[in-house]
């Protein structure tokens, strides 16, 4: 979680900074996520060989514990690859370079498969390692990603070559920079951590309820996660572009980028809750066979949905407030909805009101509900030129007196969000009478802010 705050941020900066043209400060956005990140996983990498220590709080079974902190210091060595590896990838996603970590991410997941089976049952000169396998695979696997990442990306292709001049700890150092990356950061940091702490505690609620509803809970919880995935793919490419078109203080681009990508959005949120009531029965034989348990995730599994949709449309908008850096609105909604309404909601119907595991999901809906009409209302209300003039000067450029509401110029990589090309008038300079005509521009989505010329109509004398 910590990982991800500051992920999010360096796809921010970065992409404001790209957008802005200032690649020297992209690369040093990445110097400034390393030095934070390396610093911090330190203390993370230690309390994992404690872990037995915060389990004792809720469970007094020796073998569990023995387990448990076993498996967590073989995990501890993950931390810090994972770390660079979520950094770099932000990195190269922000300068809308997405092929190195798709092609590394099909590829670890091979890698992992792999050294799972190597390692928990055995292979050849390898001998079974049962339970502490699987976190000695998950090292390696962690380790693959970032030094692959490296090898694929930095030094056989050289995407970091237009923004990375070497490290420079002076450039990175400057007390503003400092500031502006550990603030956005650790409001980011905060906003993730509360958003998903919520439905940790609403899973505990649910083992009030009796094993059978905290194992039904446990499978919509892990369904959850998944979509979760999705929808934060989805929302990446819109945080990228318009945290590109900010930058490049071009608010009407950044705006345009919101409709397109609410639009496409809500129609793959819909289809997704869609095909998981569809074949419910099918992705719950996957998680269990008890007969007992999938009547409860059955009967939950409308309201589910309900809440799996709305959560995909707040998680989608979400990405364009943390393109524009506004972490303490994040903070300020994620409040609101998940610990003022959900929270309160999913105890009072789930358990005051004997509602069960539907009370604690209609509770879930109320918190998401709240969540997207508050994302909703930010955004309408929202001063985009502004967000502009800030993110150009984040970017460390002069804020010009107005901003830039041309047309845009060709873009050499169609994206998502591409949209229809646009016709605007000129005037010939050929010096023939002057007459009303078109010209076709090019399509929509580029950041390029290179000065070219506005034609009007000409009325001839």
């Amino acid at each position: 979680m910590l990982i991800f705050g500051f992920a999010i941020s360096v796809c921010t900066l970065c992409g404001q900074a790209y957008g802005a043209k200032n690649y020297a400060l992209v690369g040093v956005w990445l110097q400034l996520a390393l030095i934070f990140i390396t610093l911090l996983s330190i203390p993370v990498m230690i309390s994992f060989f404690y872990v037995d220590i915060v389990l004792r709080l809720v469970t007094d079974d020796l073998e569990v514990l023995m387990l448990a902190d076993r498996y967590a210091r073989y995990l501890a060595p993950t931390v810090l690859p994972q770390a660079i590896y979520c950094a770099l990838r932000q990195y190269l996603q922000s300068q809308e370079i997405m092929e190195p970590p798709a092609v590394i991410g099909v590829a670890s997941v091979g890698v992992s498969l792999i050294t799972n089976y190597v390692f928990i049952y055995g292979c050849g000169p390898f001998p079974a390692l049962g339970f502490i396998g699987a976190p000695i695979a998950q090292s390696v696997s962690s380790i693959f990603q970032p030094v692959a990442l490296v090898v694929y990306g930095f030094w056989y292709k050289g995407y970091h070559r237009k923004t990375w001049a070497g490290f420079d700890l002076a450039a990175c150092m400057q007390w503003e920079r400092v500031r502006t990356f550990a603030s956005l950061s650790v409001g980011m940091t905060i906003n993730q951590a509360l958003d998903e702490w919520v439905y940790n505690v609403i899973s505990a609620l649910a083992g009030s309820l009796g094993s059978v509803k905290l194992a039904a809970n446990s499978v919509l919880f892990s369904l959850w996660g998944l979509t979760f995935g999705i929808y934060w793919g989805f929302g990446l490419p819109m945080q990228v572009r318009s945290a590109n078109f900010l930058g490049a203080n071009r608010p009407a681009a950044a705006k345009q980028t919101l409709y397109v990508s609410t639009l496409l959005g809500g129609i793959t949120t819909f289809v997704c809750a869609l095909l998981t009531y569809i074949f419910r029965a099918p992705i719950i034989g996957f998680f269990t066979v008890d007969p007992v348990v999938t009547a409860d995730i059955n009967s939950t599994m409308p309201i589910f949905c309900f809440a799996v949709f709305l959560s995909g449309l707040h998680i989608i908008m979400s990405a364009v407030v943390e393109a524009m850096s506004l972490a303490a609105t994040l903070v300020a909604i994620t409040t609101a909805g998940s610990w003022l309404t959900m929270l309160p909601t999913s105890y009072l119907l789930g358990l005051s009101w004997n509602w069960g595991l539907h009370g604690l999901w209609w509770g879930a809906v109320c918190g998401e509900t709240v969540k997207f009409g508050l994302m909703v209302l930010t955004l309408w209300r929202i001063d985009w030129r502004e967000m502009a003039r800030r993110a150009v000067r984040q970017s460390e450029r002069a804020v010009p007196p107005t901003p830039d509401v041309r047309p845009c110029s060709p873009t050499p990589v169609r994206t998502l969000f591409s949209a229809a090309s646009q016709r605007v008038h000129h005037v010939p300079n050929d010096g023939t009478p002057a007459r009303l005509t078109l010209r076709r521009m090019s399509f929509y989505g580029s950041t390029n802010t290179s000065p070219a010329p506005i034609h009007a109509i000409a009325i001839s004398p």
